[in-house]
């Protein structure tokens, strides 16, 4: 797998690296400094990714959790000295954040190492890159669709509002986001535990944990819809030194994003435990037809705050279509208890 991250990260890297020298050649007013520093650091960036997920399969999350610290210190100090030598734009950002994860894995990655074995991988899971595309194809389709679901309101902005009402979007929901990337880091923890249940037919165990973190969630997204609505306004103040301050009611709207998002992405975790990924796909379909059918006549009739209405019905069509798919899944398995054997 690390072989395959790194064969992934330098095709990436070529034809990123193709882009700007197409750009340089067809339309110079195109070509941007951040596309090259993109295209130097994407293969670090993924390989980051790579190398916390492979702490998690191997139950090293605290490994994973110094290793983000490490990078977001490196990172936090790096844009405080890019600021004071003036020298902070797209391409330092880049290399800032390649940096920082270039520092933090160099400490980690021996962790990542195991013993070789006498065989190669294919030779004791010869049936390996069969059962792993069963999982892959809906898995690329769902990160393409998922493009068309809540980001697709950006697309939209930009073309029928300004680029300037898109930057005005993200940097509002730049405050919501912190809460999201919580519930994401814990689905590397619960989803292998909803899949062991299910691999040993425990389903009562099953749904009892998916209720518990789907109650955690709701909880901790609904107080902190609560904060948004007391303390965002000062936040935004201070965040931004007071140039996004008139946006505040539309962070008031985004706030509830992650309640409805956060609530599918623990369904998310189940229909993937269960071996459904392709409702996960279904889902973001319905999603993504409701961000063009009713993402567009939002959009040009309320401005941005037609968006933010308009990601509120994306995220609950998602996750309503994941509710009626996990709903009917569990009851199927209650019903027939079959037994389900271990990988």
């Amino acid at each position: 797998m690390a072989r395959s991250s790194a064969v992934i990260g330098l095709l990436l890297t070529g034809v990123l690296f193709l882009a700007c020298l197409l750009f340089l050649w067809v339309a110079p007013h195109l070509a941007s400094q951040a596309l090259v520093g993109l295209a130097l650091t994407v293969g670090v960036l993924l390989s980051a990714t790579f190398i916390r997920r492979a702490f998690y399969v191997q139950h090293q999350a605290a490994r994973a959790a110094r290793t983000s610290l490490i990078f977001f210190t490196t990172v936090a100090c790096g844009l405080w000295l890019a600021t004071k030598i003036h020298a902070l734009n797209s391409f330092s950002v880049f290399s800032i954040l390649a940096l920082g994860w270039i520092v933090a894995g160099a400490g980690f990655m021996k962790g990542i190492a195991s013993s070789k074995p006498k065989k190669h991988f294919l030779e004791l899971e010869p049936g390996y890159w069969r059962e792993h595309w069963n999982y892959t194809r809906w898995s690329l389709a769902t990160a393409f669709m998922f493009q068309f679901t809540t980001l697709g309101y950006y697309w939209l902005v930009a073309a029928f509002l300004s680029v300037k009402e898109v930057g005005e979007l993200r940097a509002t929901y730049l405050i919501v986001m912190p809460v999201e990337q919580v519930f994401i880091a814990m689905s590397f923890i619960v989803l292998p535990a909803l899949a062991s249940h299910y691999a040993a037919n425990r389903m009562e165990n099953f749904v009892s944990l998916w209720t518990r973190n789907a109650l955690a969630v709701a909880g901790v997204t609904g107080l902190f819809a609560l904060g948004v609505r007391i303390l965002g306004r000062p936040a935004m103040h201070v965040f931004y030194a007071s140039k996004f301050d008139g946006l505040a009611p539309l962070l008031y709207i985004l706030a509830l994003v992650p309640f409805l998002t956060g609530i599918g992405g623990t369904m998310i975790n189940a229909l993937n435990a269960i071996e459904k990924p392709k409702l996960v796909l279904y889902a973001y379909i319905c999603s993504a037809t409701v961000t063009f059918l009713s993402g567009i006549p939002f959009v040009v009739h309320l401005g941005l705050r037609g968006a933010a209405y308009g990601m509120l019905l994306s995220g609950g069509t998602y996750t309503g279509a994941l509710a009626i798919g996990l709903l009917y899944n569990i009851r199927k398995l209650g019903q027939t208890g079959d037994s389900v054997r271990c990988p």
